[in-house]
């Protein structure tokens, strides 16, 4: 049997061992194989010069370990951020360069009835997109993004820009600043569809020019302009025969919204306003609109000025210049929002060459007024800092033992391209209402469910007089 002695001193030298062997430094930086040391000399054992020895072999080891602790901090801090919040996004370690990925997938399948006409129920993908944007040292901003739901490659935005605090200049294919329910992202929107008086017909949607942007201490103001060229189309788009050119269409633009109220993110009410000058030069004007679906190519109202005369159904007449005026108003009091807009045109005409006649001043309208609410207690997500709706947060997430957020909403919508100046020429006039629920199961993925119905058709003379579709469209729809 051992002795006592023996046995200590045996289990002394296990200990220096294992101490000997293990040289990791968080080990040796231990405070608390600090005190088991400690606690091993006071028991007997292992000696007093054996305790002095470990002791100072641990203090330089994490000395030397803290020296490399340095270097490796030091290296971390050059390495680049990744963030994964709802999306892919790399950063430079201070912050001067940016990439990220960006996309939407928007699927749709509508069913349409109509007693007059023929529409066609469908499914269709409403819109793929694939692009990037990023920034450069700082300050230089870009993005580049392509729909692919034609099966083409449609260019989206595409520009280069600089950035400097709350301000911004960019160069390129954007949006033209005129019209809260254009400007604001489809991934965002309330229903499947714009309304009819916006999206390219009396809202201008994007173009190729220059524009700049700048907002006010906590962005209780916004201020927007540009200048743009196009959209330029084919030589049957010219107004004339005889022309050896067919100049693209330039316009001036420029929208201020301004916060009349905000108690909070959730709780503020916004208004405001634009206008846009347009010179169509030898290009023409054309404002037409589809009953909502979007798998339909019937345009139910058209007013086509220009197309060198031939098939014109404003009698005859161009438009020599455009301006357009629009109002916008939003109330978002947490669960609840009211929002609306008005948007006129006043088109300046002249008479197409070899027919001549009167060029009256013709005028167009649209307006809509849509309300949502949450049941499930989120609010309406306005971006002060764009001037637009943003993304969802859902309280709870389907997939982590939530329910998502669940959304209901109405519009009562009118686009009205008649004018008593045209006569049979008008181009006609839709009153449409909607009821749609939204279900945003994650902050990047959401359910749509609308119900279209056509209150009234007015185009005398014309096959869509007196039609009143109605029909559902629903949407499966992920972006990142």
């Amino acid at each position: 049997m051992l002795h006592k002695t023996h046995l200590r001193s045996f289990c002394g030298a296990i200990i220096l061992g294992l101490l000997a062997a293990i040289s990791t430094p968080a080990l040796a930086a231990n405070d608390a194989m600090m005190d088991l040391l400690k606690i091993l000399m006071d028991k007997g054992s292992i000696s007093q010069d054996e305790y002095e020895l470990l002791k100072n072999a641990a203090r330089a080891d994490n000395e030397t370990n803290t020296e490399g602790q340095a270097e490796i901090a030091n290296a971390a801090k050059t390495l680049p951020k990744i963030d994964t919040n709802g999306k892919l996004k790399l950063s430079s370690a201070n912050g001067d360069f940016e990439w990220q990925p960006i996309g939407r997938i928007m699927v749709d399948y509508n069913w349409i009835a109509s007693d007059k006409n023929k529409l066609g129920s469908q499914a269709e993908f409403r819109r793929t997109r694939l692009g990037m944007e990023g920034l450069m040292w700082g300050h230089w901003i870009w993005k580049l993004e392509f729909d692919f739901a034609s099966a083409e490659a449609d260019m989206q935005d595409a520009y280069i820009g600089y950035k400097d605090g709350d301000s911004w200049l960019k160069v390129g294919q954007q949006h033209v600043p005129f019209g809260f329910s254009t400007m604001s992202s489809s991934k965002y929107m309330l229903f499947t569809e714009r309304s009819m008086g916006s999206g390219d017909v009396l809202q201008p949607g994007r173009r190729i020019g220059i524009s700049g942007f700048t907002a006010g201490n906590d962005y209780r103001w916004t201020f927007h302009t540009g200048l743009f060229a196009g959209p330029s189309g084919d030589d049957d788009d010219c107004l004339g025969t005889s022309l050896d050119e067919c100049d693209e269409s330039v316009t001036a633009a420029a929208r201020g919204t301004f916060l009349l109220f905000m108690q909070d993110a959730n709780h503020l009410v916004n208004a405001g306003g634009a206008v846009f000058y347009s010179v169509p030069q030898d290009s023409l004007v054309r404002v037409r609109a589809r009953p909502y679906f979007h798998v339909t190519e019937d345009r139910f109202i058209d007013a086509n000025f220009g197309a060198n005369g031939t098939g014109n159904n404003t009698g005859g007449l161009a438009a020599e210049s455009v301006l357009g005026l629009n109002a916008e108003a939003l109330l978002v009091y947490g669960p609840f929002t009211l929002g609306g807009e008005y948007t006129y045109w006043n088109v300046n005409t002249e008479p197409v060459p070899g027919l001549p006649g009167s060029t009256p001043d013709v005028s167009f309208d649209a307006y809509y007024i849509e309300a949502s609410y949450f049941l499930t207690g989120e609010s309406m997500n306005y971006n002060t800092k764009k001037a637009q709706y943003d993304k969802i947060s859902p309280n709870s997430v389907v997939g982590k033992g939530g329910w998502g957020a669940w959304q209901i909403a109405a519009r009562y919508d009118v686009l009205d391209l008649n004018d008593s100046d045209l006569g049979a020429g008008s181009g006609g006039e839709m009153r449409a209402g909607l009821i749609g629920l939204n279900w945003y199961v994650t902050q990047n993925m959401r359910f749509m469910a609308d119900f279209y119905k056509i209150l009234e058709t007015d185009r005398p003379g014309n096959k869509y007089d007196g039609d009143e579709p109605y029909g559902v469209t629903v949407r499966g729809q992920v972006f990142w």
